[in-house]
């Protein structure tokens, strides 16, 4: 009795963690070039798949335009230039839900080496880090686990 209540335990926890990673983020979804990238590497390269998802939730932060010295502020770009795919302009509104936000579904400009900010007109700054700084932040946030 005790090896067939542990084989049912047992099947249970794996088809739980089985189940834990079988679809693709909604977010990844929201653009064809995006979703391309995101489905290749669910299916042949889950570690790249996770820094996708990864960059959504910690590629970008918020903060006052008065943390920014003059230099910083004066290569801030203009957020009236954003526009989501059916050509809405963004409102830094959706920022008050972080998880909500989702940068793919803008025409954001991102860059390799460069963090790339936003003036949101509102006090605030919208900041992007670079591909080569979330590759360093994954990779420990990786170690760590």
């Amino acid at each position: 009795m005790k090896k067939l209540v542990l084989i049912v335990a047992a099947f249970v926890s794996v088809s739980v963690i089985a189940q834990k990673n079988t679809q693709i983020d909604s977010r990844l979804l929201v653009n064809k070039e995006v979703a391309a990238k995101a489905q290749d590497n669910f299916k042949n390269d889950p570690d790249a798949y996770n820094q996708m998802v990864y960059e959504l939730e910690n590629g970008w932060f918020v903060q006052p335009i008065s943390n920014l010295t003059e230099g910083q502020k004066a290569q801030l770009l203009p957020v009236s230039d954003i526009v989501s795919a059916d050509g809405q302009p963004f409102d830094p509104a959706v920022l008050n839900n972080p998880n909500e936000f989702n940068f793919h579904a803008y025409n954001f400009q991102r860059n390799a080496t460069k963090t790339i900010g936003y003036d949101l007109g509102n006090g605030n700054v919208l900041v992007f880090y670079s591909a080569e700084k979330l590759r360093v932040m994954y990779s420990q946030n990786s170690s760590n686990q």
